[in-house]
Protein backbone atom coordinates (compact mmCIF):
# COMPACT_ATOMS: atom_id res chain seq x y z
CA UNK A 1 0.00 0.00 0.00
CA UNK A 2 0.97 3.32 -0.68
CA UNK A 3 -0.45 6.62 1.01
CA UNK A 4 0.39 10.59 0.67
CA UNK A 5 0.59 13.27 2.77
CA UNK A 6 -0.02 16.49 1.46
CA UNK A 7 2.91 19.47 2.78
CA UNK A 8 2.44 23.15 3.39
CA UNK A 9 4.30 23.62 -0.49
CA UNK A 10 1.58 21.31 -2.39
CA UNK A 11 3.78 18.08 -2.77
CA UNK A 12 3.15 14.84 -1.06
CA UNK A 13 5.25 12.87 0.87
CA UNK A 14 4.80 9.30 0.34
CA UNK A 15 5.11 6.47 2.04
CA UNK A 16 5.47 2.76 0.89
CA UNK A 17 4.01 -0.44 3.09
CA UNK A 18 5.66 -3.89 2.31
CA UNK A 19 6.22 -7.08 3.94
CA UNK A 20 9.76 -7.31 5.04
CA UNK A 21 10.49 -10.40 3.37
CA UNK A 22 8.82 -12.57 0.92
CA UNK A 23 8.05 -11.23 -3.06
CA UNK A 24 7.50 -8.44 -2.97
CA UNK A 25 8.94 -7.22 -0.18
CA UNK A 26 11.75 -4.75 1.43
CA UNK A 27 13.74 -7.98 0.68
CA UNK A 28 13.42 -8.14 -2.60
CA UNK A 29 13.81 -4.50 -3.98
CA UNK A 30 17.26 -4.04 -3.54
CA UNK A 31 18.18 -2.83 -6.66
CA UNK A 32 16.50 -0.07 -9.38
CA UNK A 33 15.58 -2.57 -11.95
CA UNK A 34 13.47 -4.43 -9.15
CA UNK A 35 12.46 -0.96 -8.09
CA UNK A 36 11.16 0.30 -11.27
CA UNK A 37 9.87 -2.78 -12.55
CA UNK A 38 7.72 -3.36 -9.01
CA UNK A 39 6.09 0.60 -9.25
CA UNK A 40 5.63 -0.02 -13.14
CA UNK A 41 3.53 -3.10 -12.26
CA UNK A 42 1.69 -1.94 -9.26
CA UNK A 43 1.87 1.43 -8.74
CA UNK A 44 2.13 2.80 -12.07
CA UNK A 45 0.26 6.01 -11.98
CA UNK A 46 2.86 7.56 -9.56
CA UNK A 47 5.90 7.04 -11.61
CA UNK A 48 5.45 9.99 -13.89
CA UNK A 49 5.01 12.02 -10.96
CA UNK A 50 8.38 11.87 -9.73
CA UNK A 51 11.88 11.67 -11.34
CA UNK A 52 13.24 10.27 -7.91
CA UNK A 53 10.96 7.80 -7.06
CA UNK A 54 13.12 4.67 -7.49
CA UNK A 55 16.31 6.43 -5.45
CA UNK A 56 14.14 8.05 -2.78
CA UNK A 57 12.57 4.54 -2.06
CA UNK A 58 16.64 2.91 -1.91
CA UNK A 59 17.68 5.86 0.12
CA UNK A 60 15.07 6.32 2.58
CA UNK A 61 15.59 4.21 6.00
CA UNK A 62 12.46 1.59 6.82
CA UNK A 63 10.64 1.90 9.67
CA UNK A 64 8.71 -0.94 10.95
CA UNK A 65 5.10 -0.75 12.01
CA UNK A 66 5.24 -1.26 16.05
CA UNK A 67 1.99 -2.02 18.59
CA UNK A 68 2.27 -2.54 21.65
CA UNK A 69 0.62 -4.34 24.24
CA UNK A 70 2.33 -4.50 27.75
CA UNK A 71 1.57 -5.31 31.28
CA UNK A 72 2.08 -4.00 34.38
CA UNK A 73 2.43 -0.23 33.00
CA UNK A 74 3.57 0.25 36.48
CA UNK A 75 6.43 -0.90 39.27
CA UNK A 76 5.22 0.12 42.62
CA UNK A 77 5.41 3.69 43.71
CA UNK A 78 8.35 4.55 41.51
CA UNK A 79 7.99 4.58 38.10
CA UNK A 80 4.78 4.69 35.45
CA UNK A 81 4.76 4.37 31.56
CA UNK A 82 2.92 6.50 29.13
CA UNK A 83 2.34 6.93 25.80
CA UNK A 84 4.14 4.80 23.52
CA UNK A 85 5.89 3.52 26.41
CA UNK A 86 3.05 1.11 27.05
CA UNK A 87 0.88 1.59 24.16
CA UNK A 88 1.81 2.11 20.65
CA UNK A 89 0.00 1.74 17.54
CA UNK A 90 -0.24 1.15 13.81
CA UNK A 91 -0.63 5.26 12.98
CA UNK A 92 -3.50 4.51 10.54
CA UNK A 93 -6.16 6.32 13.37
CA UNK A 94 -3.41 9.35 14.26
CA UNK A 95 -4.44 8.93 17.33
CA UNK A 96 -1.23 7.99 18.91
CA UNK A 97 -0.18 11.41 20.02
CA UNK A 98 -4.01 12.09 21.54
CA UNK A 99 -3.75 8.88 23.80
CA UNK A 100 -0.50 10.13 25.38
CA UNK A 101 -2.32 13.35 26.26
CA UNK A 102 -5.22 11.16 27.72
CA UNK A 103 -2.51 9.64 29.85
CA UNK A 104 -1.51 12.63 30.71
CA UNK A 105 -5.05 14.00 31.62
CA UNK A 106 -6.05 10.62 33.62
CA UNK A 107 -2.70 10.07 35.37
CA UNK A 108 -2.98 13.78 36.99
CA UNK A 109 -6.42 13.09 37.99
CA UNK A 110 -5.42 9.67 39.46
CA UNK A 111 -2.58 11.55 41.29
CA UNK A 112 -5.25 14.18 42.61
CA UNK A 113 -7.62 11.57 44.00
CA UNK A 114 -4.76 9.51 45.56
CA UNK A 115 -2.57 12.30 46.90
CA UNK A 116 -1.22 10.33 49.85
CA UNK A 117 -0.45 6.91 47.71
CA UNK A 118 1.01 7.17 44.16
CA UNK A 119 0.62 3.01 44.24
CA UNK A 120 -2.63 3.99 43.91
CA UNK A 121 -2.73 6.21 41.45
CA UNK A 122 -1.05 4.06 39.51
CA UNK A 123 -3.05 1.33 39.82
CA UNK A 124 -6.19 3.49 38.92
CA UNK A 125 -4.68 5.04 35.74
CA UNK A 126 -3.72 1.81 34.72
CA UNK A 127 -6.93 0.06 35.03
CA UNK A 128 -8.76 2.90 33.69
CA UNK A 129 -6.66 3.37 30.36
CA UNK A 130 -5.45 -0.19 28.95
CA UNK A 131 -8.81 -1.24 27.61
CA UNK A 132 -9.05 1.77 25.91
CA UNK A 133 -5.54 2.03 24.23
CA UNK A 134 -5.96 -2.32 23.88
CA UNK A 135 -9.13 -1.12 21.74
CA UNK A 136 -7.42 1.46 20.44
CA UNK A 137 -4.95 -0.78 18.85
CA UNK A 138 -7.48 -3.16 17.83
CA UNK A 139 -8.91 -0.49 15.74
CA UNK A 140 -5.57 0.88 14.79
CA UNK A 141 -4.64 -2.15 12.94
CA UNK A 142 -8.40 -2.68 11.67
CA UNK A 143 -8.00 0.46 10.09
CA UNK A 144 -4.68 -0.70 8.36
CA UNK A 145 -6.09 -3.79 6.83
CA UNK A 146 -9.41 -2.08 5.40
CA UNK A 147 -7.38 0.60 3.64
CA UNK A 148 -4.87 -2.15 2.10
CA UNK A 149 -7.45 -4.53 1.05
CA UNK A 150 -11.20 -3.84 1.24
CA UNK A 151 -11.19 -0.10 0.32
CA UNK A 152 -12.44 -0.74 -3.25
CA UNK A 153 -15.09 -3.28 -1.81
CA UNK A 154 -18.67 -2.90 -2.96
CA UNK A 155 -19.95 -3.95 0.38
CA UNK A 156 -17.64 -1.78 2.38
CA UNK A 157 -18.82 1.34 0.21
CA UNK A 158 -22.17 0.33 1.17
CA UNK A 159 -21.48 0.00 4.87
CA UNK A 160 -20.18 3.52 4.56
CA UNK A 161 -23.44 4.97 2.77
CA UNK A 162 -25.45 3.34 5.53
CA UNK A 163 -23.36 4.80 7.98
CA UNK A 164 -23.40 8.47 6.58
CA UNK A 165 -27.36 8.24 5.95
CA UNK A 166 -27.92 6.90 9.18
CA UNK A 167 -26.02 9.34 11.10
CA UNK A 168 -28.00 12.37 9.29
CA UNK A 169 -31.16 10.70 10.04
CA UNK A 170 -30.36 9.83 13.83
CA UNK A 171 -27.46 12.39 14.72
CA UNK A 172 -27.79 12.05 18.38
CA UNK A 173 -27.86 7.80 18.59
CA UNK A 174 -25.18 7.09 15.37
CA UNK A 175 -22.23 8.01 14.65
CA UNK A 176 -19.68 5.96 11.86
CA UNK A 177 -16.32 4.62 13.77
CA UNK A 178 -13.72 7.03 12.85
CA UNK A 179 -15.93 10.06 13.39
CA UNK A 180 -16.50 9.03 17.08
CA UNK A 181 -12.24 8.53 17.65
CA UNK A 182 -11.65 11.96 15.64
CA UNK A 183 -14.49 13.59 16.68
CA UNK A 184 -15.64 12.81 19.80
CA UNK A 185 -14.19 13.12 23.47
CA UNK A 186 -15.86 9.10 23.59
CA UNK A 187 -13.34 6.50 25.19
CA UNK A 188 -11.53 4.21 22.84
CA UNK A 189 -13.34 1.20 24.38
CA UNK A 190 -16.79 2.55 24.12
CA UNK A 191 -16.77 3.56 20.87
CA UNK A 192 -15.45 0.02 19.60
CA UNK A 193 -18.63 -1.31 21.77
CA UNK A 194 -21.29 1.07 20.01
CA UNK A 195 -20.02 0.79 16.67
CA UNK A 196 -20.04 -3.38 17.10
CA UNK A 197 -23.81 -2.54 18.33
CA UNK A 198 -24.49 -0.43 15.01
CA UNK A 199 -22.85 -3.40 13.18
CA UNK A 200 -25.35 -6.15 14.80
CA UNK A 201 -27.81 -3.99 13.74
CA UNK A 202 -27.37 -3.54 10.24
CA UNK A 203 -26.45 -7.03 9.66
CA UNK A 204 -30.07 -6.73 11.78
CA UNK A 205 -31.27 -5.15 9.18
CA UNK A 206 -29.53 -7.18 5.74
CA UNK A 207 -26.60 -4.70 5.43
CA UNK A 208 -26.44 -6.07 1.98
CA UNK A 209 -29.48 -4.47 0.99
CA UNK A 210 -29.29 -0.92 -0.79
CA UNK A 211 -29.75 1.94 1.47
CA UNK A 212 -32.97 3.02 -0.78
CA UNK A 213 -34.47 -0.39 0.26
CA UNK A 214 -34.68 0.94 3.73
CA UNK A 215 -37.85 2.17 4.60
CA UNK A 216 -39.76 4.67 6.90
CA UNK A 217 -41.60 1.51 9.04
CA UNK A 218 -37.44 -0.09 9.55
CA UNK A 219 -35.66 3.37 10.58
CA UNK A 220 -38.35 3.99 13.11
CA UNK A 221 -38.17 0.65 14.81
CA UNK A 222 -34.26 1.55 14.38
CA UNK A 223 -34.95 4.83 16.36
CA UNK A 224 -36.33 3.12 18.84
CA UNK A 225 -33.37 0.57 19.62
CA UNK A 226 -30.94 3.67 19.52
CA UNK A 227 -31.29 4.99 22.91
CA UNK A 228 -27.88 6.29 23.85
CA UNK A 229 -27.07 9.56 22.43
CA UNK A 230 -23.25 10.31 21.32
CA UNK A 231 -21.39 12.50 23.08
CA UNK A 232 -20.03 14.84 20.23
CA UNK A 233 -17.57 17.55 20.84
Amino acid sequence: MIFAHPNLDGCFCCSCLLPFEGDPSFASLQTEAAVRAFFQTLFADIVPLTDTLVADFLRNPIIPLISIRTLPWYYKDRIVLIGDACHAVYPFYAQGMNAAFEDCLVLSQCLDRYKDCREAAFGEYQMLRKRNTDALAEMSQANFLELRDKVRSPLLRLRKKLDAILSRLFPESWMPLHAMVTHTTMPYAEALNRSRRQDRILMGLGMALPAAMLTVGTLGHLRDRLKTPVDRK
